[in-house]
């Protein structure tokens, strides 16, 4: 039977400030490797080294935003459901994704010299129903 007292309510609303950090370590990681991986397959910049330095302000933005998100979720939901909790904090990072892709994943009007990546400057493994 699960433990419903205050103390271990507050116990696993705590959870979110140990996780939230280095879950936002690793999903800033992956979301700036397909931010470059975006980049890359649609030659967009100089060249890979150089998009480098413009994907690292990227990656401490995302891990402070999916950070203060897992944090969040866990700090509302933790209390009552870690699952619920860690299925919120998947989704708010797979839609802060989203975002950082649509603002950053291919500007509208850079010229795309790749005919993959035309006409809406997407990458071709980018899903087709999910619009930039």
């Amino acid at each position: 039977m699960e433990d419903t007292s205050g103390d271990a309510q507050a116990g696993r609303r705590l959870t979110g400030c140990a996780i939230g950090p280095v879950a936002g370590v690793v999903a800033s990681y992956a979301g700036t490797t397909m931010l470059g991986r975006a980049w890359n397959d649609c030659e967009i910049g100089v060249n890979a080294s150089a998009n480098f330095f413009s994907l690292i302000p990227v990656f401490f933005g995302l891990w402070l935003i999916i950070s203060v998100l897992w944090i969040l979720s866990f700090g509302f939901l933790g209390g009552r459901s870690m699952a619920a909790a860690f299925v919120v904090s998947v989704l708010a990072t797979l839609g802060t994704y989203w975002l950082m892709m649509s603002a950053f994943g291919a500007p509208s009007g850079y010229p795309v010299s790749v005919a993959e990546c035309s006409p809406d400057n997407a990458p071709a493994w980018w899903p087709d129903w999910l619009p930039l």
